[in-house]
């Protein structure tokens, strides 16, 4: 189960929200299931992915994690749909009808603020909230039977037709979904908690609680649990030598105290038996010394891609689906890391559905003709969201490239965008002068540009190109085609302009590129 559309209505800035055709994993195409978020901080980034983690949060955390604030509008209740990319079947959790299946398209979140207390209760949580199985208005849930034949009511006023399912099935289970449910993994920007305990488990904590479980499921099992046991005995005995005569002492004393035998009998026990990783960590044993330095300790960049790394060892163990949502993952992180990273990120959606929110072009420089890009912007009252970048270069390319992402969604003029534009309008020229017998020179395009542009003498600029040995004559151009060389010939130190100047052509070629491109393609 993945999704293939999310909705949030009244949730934090948003009123109503839809990202639809979400980019799901093919199992072979490396960025087939990847979905990024790009934008300037507070338009909503990370609140769509915090609203994508109440979809697979339990209601009694969800209501710790709720706050008055999260609501848009008070009055209103919160909604969040996950809309998954096929129908899912689910068993029916109810003793009578335990042989029945029925059919749902998602999961809703819903929450409001509560009218009443909650009965019988001293303290109650201000708010209500139910994550369920959902299903589009339109359509009602039936029960079915394995193989798919629609169950009649046999009572009252609806005898004889399909049986509605009972309304507490519709409460989320994630075992009753057949293929395996839903695990999603929520890595916030507090990057220094990935591989710590606390008071919310982490995921590495829940990672340590799976293979304790399979752990003691083996040792309760293995008929060979007396030898482990002998053995870890073995290591007690031989670290209490070390102070045996007091360990003796407190046990007899203990005894003698309480009147009780046994107690001579307690010692200190450095391995628990059936939870031998609850005080785990990952380390780096240092060369020479018996010292280990925790991986904590190497930066918490890299905490979050050591949880990565060990979440993608043990899910080919996981039945069902997996989903990553990373806030901002370049985080920490120098830039030849971040590019490692998106690698990683790209391999693994191959068979993960996986959300980033992130502001690096080195995270989605190489992705933009793979993931499903969402480019947030802010507006008057609410973000507004672009739910589809369309290349500048329609004639060429079907996807942006990280220059174009870069201007539109944080309005930054990128040299890379500059020659891209300028190198199509130069392609878009030459092709429609159909000639092949000669060379387009750029004074000959530069031409185009004034008139196009409606340059006057007045505003364009003196370029100054230098030969050695040879006189060259100044040239007078478009501030377009002066950029053009000022960037690719810096080696003609005569030509000046100041980071100010430069920054304000560059932003003004762009707009004026963008237009005669629109223009063209009209």
């Amino acid at each position: 189960m993945f999704f293939k559309k999310i909705i949030i209505e009244n949730f934090r800035l948003f009123k109503s929200l839809e990202l639809a055709d979400l980019n799901i994993p093919d199992r072979k195409t490396p960025g087939s299931g990847l979905n990024i978020l790009i934008g300037e901080n507070a338009t909503g980034k990370t609140t769509v992915l915090e609203a994508i983690n109440y979809l697979g949060m339990s209601p009694v955390f969800s209501k710790e994690r709720l706050d008055i604030t999260d609501f848009n509008n008070p009055t209103q209740p919160i909604q969040i749909i996950g809309e998954s990319h096929g129908t899912m079947i689910c068993k029916s959790s109810i003793e009578f009808y335990k042989k029945y299946r029925f059919e749902c398209q998602g999961l809703i979140f819903k929450a409001q603020c509560r009218k009443i207390k909650e009965k019988n209760k001293l303290l109650s949580s201000q708010f209500a909230t139910k994550l369920l199985f959902w299903t589009p208005s339109n359509g009602l849930p039936y029960y079915m039977t394995s193989d798919g034949k629609i169950i009649s009511s046999k009572k009252g006023e609806s005898k004889g037709q399909p049986k509605k399912i009972d309304d507490r099935d519709l409460i989320f289970e994630n075992t009753r979904i057949e293929g395996g449910g839903i695990n999603i993994f929520y890595f916030d920007k507090n990057r220094s908690r990935q591989l710590k305990k606390g008071q919310f488990k982490t995921t590495f904590q829940k990672i340590i609680e799976d293979i304790t479980w399979r752990y003691r499921k083996n040792f309760i099992n293995n008929t060979g649990q007396n030898e482990l046991y002998k053995a870890i005995n073995t290591i007690n005995d031989e670290i209490l030598k070390l102070f045996d005569t007091k360990n003796s002492q407190l046990s007899n004393d203990l005894a003698n105290f309480l009147d009780h035998e046994d107690l001579k009998r307690v010692r200190l026990d450095v391995i628990k038996l059936l939870d031998p990783f609850k005080n785990s960590f990952f380390s780096l044993p240092l060369e020479q010394s018996n010292q280990q330095l925790s991986l904590s300790k190497l930066g918490s960049g890299i905490e979050m891609i050591a949880t990565l790394l060990l979440l993608r060892n043990i899910s080919d163990k996981a039945k069902g689906s997996i989903i990553y949502l990373i806030d901002e993952p370049e985080l920490h992180l120098h830039p030849k890391a971040q590019f490692m990273l998106e690698r990683l990120l790209l391999e693994e959606s191959k068979d993960k559905q996986i959300f980033i929110s992130t502001h690096s072009p080195h995270i989605f420089k190489n992705s933009t003709n793979k993931a499903r890009i969402f480019i947030f912007k802010k507006g008057k009252n609410t973000p507004n969201v672009i739910p589809k970048v369309q290349s500048s270069f329609r004639s060429r390319y079907r996807w942006p490239s990280w220059g174009e992402i870069n201007w539109y969604a944080f309005n930054m003029p990128t040299i890379e965008f500059f020659n891209e534009l300028y190198g199509e309008l130069f392609i878009k020229y030459a092709n429609s002068i159909k000639t092949s017998s000669r060379k387009i020179s750029t004074d000959e395009f530069d031409e185009y540009l004034k008139q196009k542009l409606q340059i006057v003498e007045n505003n364009l600029l003196t370029w100054k190109e230098v030969k050695p040995n040879q006189q060259v004559k100044p040239k007078r151009l478009t501030f377009i085609t002066y950029l053009r060389h000022y960037i690719h010939h810096p080696e003609n130190s005569e030509n000046k302009l100041s980071p100010k100047e430069f920054e304000n052509y560059l932003k003004d070629a762009i707009i004026s590129m963008l237009k005669l491109m629109r223009e063209s393609s009209d």
